[in-house]
């Protein structure tokens, strides 16, 4: 039984000593190093051994790659876990030599002249793990085989004397080639990259071994390989490490911008440039701050991810917001450490001391710093960058425009917005800014907007604000909305300066509205009826320029639309009789600006009156009192507009002193609370003296029923709201329009929506009753 046991440990042993131990070598293993040389900096290179996973020599696990360049969800490479081969042994004593581009090598029937590698039979590892990986021995037995065969002998480091004989034969074809098909194992390539890598981190630094043309060559031939087999993490991470390597030792003869620098986080080559910035005591621009991100604890998330180009746009705004030019930083006492930690398993770590220049980004203050400025940008981009998330939108779109921040969103970044501000300049250069809605819109929406609810308002006035425009109407200002069949108009400024309109803006935009109604009651607007209402604009106190502006094209919007007077009835109604007054001498003034009022205009008066709900009997005493009041000493003078219109301006439409500020109050109460319906007009001229009142804050009663009905369930289908409509006498089309017209201007939001079915917003139309009770 003992005898078993020791048999069985013995087997045990054997195998494990085979698969997992180093097989002796037939010769001693060289412990030479390279030789001292210096780079840029003048310093001393020094190396490391490398240090395998156990802490021990072993050579024997390994992880291959099988070549492929497909990257995970994560971004990383896959990996296979398998087990090395051991080194094959040779009795091949010629010493290993780089065999330069140009001279031709032929190993097991395949020829190249393409040389970068090295070839013979003893060449050893700078660390002492046996032989150089990448050294072709043309001794050891090679099969057969294309580029893209590869075997479990292929490990992650590889060697070319543990792959296979097979391995081999494919290594060997893909050097013979032109060492550009993109799917060769991953693993030969590798290899092959080995053997520049030795050739730059020990040859060049020893005397007279690589000349500037040979060691620009190489940086060459890397840039070929990251053109072909750049997809791979892993390769692309070490070739551009051996990249930024050779660009500290050799600076003319490497090229790499700082965006390679910033993309593939070459610390290095930022830590020495930010540490000459800091010594000089020079700023830190945004596009550094930028890069120098890559090399704090920041972890972007998916806005920085999603949106890099705008992410990075919007940092070096908000960097400049917060710190001008640039950070000043005070030079450490920490200096940088360049160090070389090589792709190949048989070359030692690499450090460069004594480089004398201080290091910043080893410094926690100016991290934090950055990182808070990177998480606003990431804040502020990300309803942008969810809406960018979503199957089927696009950048393009309007509404992605206006959700990009502020900071970096005007006409110079989107063509949409650049072409939007040169059409409205040339509007209003031709125009006075007067156009129609649909014309408007075109240049938004390739799709003519059938309705204005709240959606259309919303992109239109963000792409006002963003373009420097402002409209009449605007719902924010003038309590009206444009009309898909009516005008509208542009003007410059627009009003992303006016916060709220002001009590005195609403007292002088009433009074424009009940002058505009007066003016063209003859269906002529005379140009003294309009100097009136201009300089009430333009003589008024209290109001800015920003204001007068709005004002003005909401007086242009006001003369060429056709006017509604039914919504100010009931307001109008309910005022008192010195509030009445006040009203009526203003339509009055307005009436008389051009001197005269004739019999025609007298009835026409009287109509309108009528529809504003005032007593239409006091048309001719209001006028008769309004003349003799105001009459000029010479009877010639009254019948000048100019002399009457200056006088009516500053007597009346001014609204100055006592008498007048109870008028001023009702102005602005009215204009606010008088949203109009403006898709439903009335012609001053077609005005009918039973004329019918909104019985529910601008809802009739038919629709208001259709109403009351639709919000008992959250769903009908057309077939249903079509059978409620025809009860009451209604259009289907229509009904939903008036109702969610009606809720935009109760609650500045629809409550149905007409997608086939017909869905009630319930949440909405609880708001709406609420609303309407208070």
């Amino acid at each position: 039984m003992e005898v078993t046991v020791l048999l069985g440990a013995l087997v045990f042993i054997a195998l494990a000593s085979y698969f997992f131990g180093e097989k002796p070598s037939s010769k001693k293993p060289s412990t030479r190093s390279p030789k001292v040389g210096k780079g840029q900096y003048g310093a001393k290179l020094s190396t490391v051994k490398r240090a395998t996973r156990n802490g021990t020599k072993t050579k024997t696990d390994h992880r291959e790659v099988l070549g492929s360049t497909e990257i995970d969800d994560d971004g990383l490479a896959t990996f296979t876990i398998s087990v090395g081969q051991q080194e094959e042994s040779s009795r091949n004593r010629n010493p290993g030599r780089w065999i330069p581009p140009g001279e031709e090598i032929e190993v097991a029937g395949h020829t190249t002249k393409d040389g970068n590698f090295y070839f013979g039979g003893r060449l050893s590892a700078t660390n002492q793990f046996g032989s150089e990986a990448s050294l072709i021995d043309e001794t050891l037995k090679v099969e057969k085989a294309t580029c893209r065969e590869s075997d479990q002998s292929l490990g992650y480091w590889p060697k070319y004397n543990r792959l296979s004989p097979r391995c081999r034969g494919a290594y060997l074809d893909w050097l013979s080639s032109t060492r550009d098909d993109p799917n060769t194992p991953i693993g030969y390539v590798f290899l092959y990259f080995y053997g520049l890598e030795r050739r730059i981190v020990v040859d060049s630094v020893e005397s007279n071994q690589v000349g500037d043309e040979d060691f620009k060559g190489i940086a060459q031939e890397i840039r070929r390989l990251l053109d072909v087999y750049g997809k791979n993490p892993a390769f692309r991470n070490y070739a551009f490490r051996l990249l930024e390597w050779m660009k500290l030792l050799r600076p003319k003869q490497v090229s790499i911008s700082s965006n390679e620098v910033s993309e593939h986080n070459l610390r290095l080559l930022f830590s020495i440039h930010a540490g000459k910035l800091v010594a000089a005591g020079q700023l830190i621009p945004p596009q550094m701050a930028y890069v120098w991100l890559n090399f704090t604890d920041f972890i972007p998330k998916t806005p920085a991810r999603r949106c890099r180009s705008d992410f990075k746009k919007l940092f070096s705004k908000l960097y400049c917001d917060q710190f001008a030019d640039g950070l000043k930083i005070k030079p450490n006492k920490t200096f940088v450490q360049p160090s070389y930690r090589p792709a190949s398993g048989s070359l030692s770590h690499t450090t460069l001391d004594d480089t004398r220049v201080p290091d910043p980004t080893a410094l926690k203050s100016v991290a934090n710093k950055l990182i808070k400025v990177a998480e606003q940008a990431s804040e502020k981009l990300d309803s942008y960058s969810r809406y960018l998330g979503k199957e089927g939108n696009s950048r393009d779109d309007i509404e992605a425009v206006l959700l990009l921040p502020e900071e970096i969103s005007d006409s110079s970044n989107s063509d949409l917005l650049s072409s939007f501000s040169d059409w409205s300049e040339r509007v209003i250069a031709d125009n006075k800014g007067l156009v129609s809605f649909q014309e408007l819109w075109a240049q938004l929406s390739d799709t003519p907007a059938e309705k204005v609810n709240k959606k259309e308002v919303e992109v239109l006035q963000g792409v006002l604000d963003r373009t420097g425009f402002g409209i009449a109407p605007d719902p924010r200002f003038h309590h009206a909305k444009p009309q898909p069949t009516g005008n509208v108009v542009l003007f410059s400024g627009g009003h992303k300066q006016l916060e709220e309109p002001s009590d005195t803006f609403n007292e002088v935009g009433m009074a424009l509205r009940l002058g505009a109604m007066v003016a063209k009651i003859d269906d002529h607007v005379h140009e003294a009826e309009v100097s009136v209402l201009e300089n009430l604009i333009n003589n008024r106190p209290g109001l800015t320029e920003p204001a007068k502006a709005s004002l003005h094209a909401y007086l242009t919007w006001r003369l060429s639309s056709p006017q509604n007077t039914a919504s100010l009835k009931k307001q109008i109604e309910n005022l008192s009789q010195d509030g009445k007054h006040g009203i009526s001498k203003i339509l009055v003034s307005v009436a008389l600006a051009d001197g005269r009022i004739s019999p025609d205009e007298i009835r026409q008066m009287e109509k309108l009156y009528t529809s504003l709900g005032l007593d239409k009997a006091l048309v001719s005493s209001d006028i008769h009192g309004l003349t003799t009041a105001r009459a000029p000493e010479s009877p010639a003078a009254f019948t000048s507009p100019k002399a009457v219109g200056f006088e009516l301006n500053a007597s009346v439409l001014a609204l100055h002193e006592s008498e007048t500020k109870d008028v001023q109050s009702i102005l602005g109460s009215i204009f606010t609370e008088s949203d109009e319906e403006e898709s439903t007009v009335t012609e001053p001229e077609s005005a009918k003296e039973d004329l019918p009142v909104d019985d529910d804050h601008g809802l009739d009663p038919a629709h208001r029923k259709l109403f009351e009905k639709l919000i008992t369930q959250e769903k009908w289908s057309r077939t249903e709201l079509e059978s409620m409509c025809n009860g009451l006498g209604l259009m289907v089309d229509g009904a939903l329009e008036t109702i969610n017209d009606w809720s935009f201007e109760v609650l500045d939001e629809p409550v149905l929506e007409d997608d086939g079915d017909i869905y009630v917003m319930l949440d909405v139309a609880e708001d709406i009753e609420q609303t309407v009770k208070e």
